[in-house]
């Protein structure tokens, strides 16, 4: 991008990079119109070359703008200007979940529970109208004043049973937080935002991913085979309570997960009481006689 762009976009006077993302990078900047501050997502130039690049851009501001949640980054507008696709959206105080992880280390049980329900609601709004989101994770959630958390970047967003979304990439999303049915390249569903949004809650208790590796293989065999740490052996804070319900949303199998993001939520609230009692875990099913 040349310098001139990083100065001003159309109406757009850029101030400072925010941050950046697979396919574009996010500046602070002022809408010269108006003197609003928005978050300017700009489409990076490279990835023009790339088959539905730009399509892809343009059916995150359609959803985005079809969404009205207070939990969810509202866009303003979608356009293009001398070859530059942008997409501006409300300016967020605050700083992202991951920022918030890196300088905390782990956060206590009560803060996780906040952003969770937060985050959980949305998603189950998403859910409803029949989206998926794809790309749950801490860099994609912001954290504000008193908690408050506002979810963000929905550029994999799909709708729920659409076949046939493919791209130049062999996988779509960002791996340490993807379901094992995303690794196996199987169809998504609401359930694997309920995983990713599990791995996140086990990051904010842990400071740590339950799964990776030095390579991509080694990731992707700890999320379809390996069983990860329970959150209290790295963490003793952690009550056991949290411990079971975070690892139920990180079954392999997504029938044996919390079955929505506020269902998750809610069990996450009420394994963090005292007197909680955790469940034994069923006995595996014997196999019938033949």
């Amino acid at each position: 991008m040349h310098d001139q762009m990083l100065q001003r976009l159309g109406k757009y006077e850029i101030i400072e990079e925010i941050g950046r993302g697979g396919f574009g990078t996010v500046y602070k900047a002022t809408d010269t119109t108006s003197g609003q501050a928005v978050a300017l997502k700009l489409l990076d130039p490279l990835l023009l070359r790339e088959p539905g690049a730009i399509e892809r851009m343009q059916r995150e501001a359609n959803i985005a703008q079809r969404l009205d949640h207070p939990n969810i980054v509202k866009v303003l507008q979608v356009g293009e200007v001398d070859g530059t696709h942008y997409v501006a959206m409300e300016y967020l105080e605050g700083q992202s979940l991951k920022a918030l992880i890196q300088k905390e280390g782990t956060l206590p049980t009560n803060r996780l529970l906040r952003i969770v329900e937060q985050v959980a609601d949305a998603l189950d709004y998403v859910h409803g109208l029949g989206l998926l989101h794809r790309d749950i994770k801490p860099s994609n959630i912001i954290v504000g004043e008193d908690d408050r958390a506002t979810l963000t970047d929905f550029g994999l967003a799909m709708v729920s049973g659409l076949s046939g979304f493919t791209t130049g990439r062999a996988l779509l999303g960002t791996l340490p937080y993807m379901s094992p049915e995303q690794v196996a390249g199987e169809e998504p569903d609401h359930r694997s935002d309920v995983y990713s949004l599990a791995v996140s809650a086990y990051e904010m208790c842990t400071g740590r991913l339950p799964f990776s590796g030095e390579n991509p293989a080694a990731i992707i065999k700890g999320i379809t085979l390996d069983e990860p740490p329970p959150p209290s052996q790295i963490n003793p804070e952690v009550g056991a309570g949290l411990d079971q319900i975070i690892l139920k949303s990180l079954a392999k199998d997504r029938t044996e997960r919390c079955q929505s993001a506020t269902a998750f939520a809610k069990d996450l609230r009420e394994a963090s009481q005292p007197g909680y009692v955790v469940k034994a875990k069923p006995k595996p099913k014997k196999p019938r006689e033949p």
